[in-house]
This record gives structure tokens, C-alpha cells and sequence, in this order.
């Protein structure tokens, strides 16, 4: 690992919430056909995997 992601999580557990979280999204826009759940879904993940934690 080079450090330039910093979670404050097990990075297990991160990378599971961030997959189920993935999963979830594309569901939905299947089901509501917006996109809406990607964005939130991305802006999610930035937040996660920010180096500013």
C-alpha cells in the first residue's frame, strides 16, 4: 500500500459498504431510470476515499 488513500475504517469493511453502495445505485436507476443514485454514489465514494481524512 503507497498511503494515498486514508480511511478511517478497515479497508475491508470500506470496500464492502462501497460495493454494496455500487450495487444499491445501479438498481435503482434501473428501477427509477434516473441517475441520480451514480451521482450520489460518486460523490459518496469521494467523500469515503478522500485523502483528507
Amino acid at each position: 500500500m503507497d498511503g494515498s488513500v486514508k480511511i478511517s475504517e478497515e479497508p475491508k469493511k470500506t470496500a464492502e459498504m462501497l460495493y454494496k453502495m455500487w450495487l444499491g445505485a445501479t438498481l435503482m436507476v434501473k428501477i427509477t431510470r434516473d441517475n441520480q443514485a451514480l451521482i450520489d454514489a460518486y460523490v459518496t465514494t469521494e467523500r469515503v476515499l478522500s485523502t483528507k481524512n
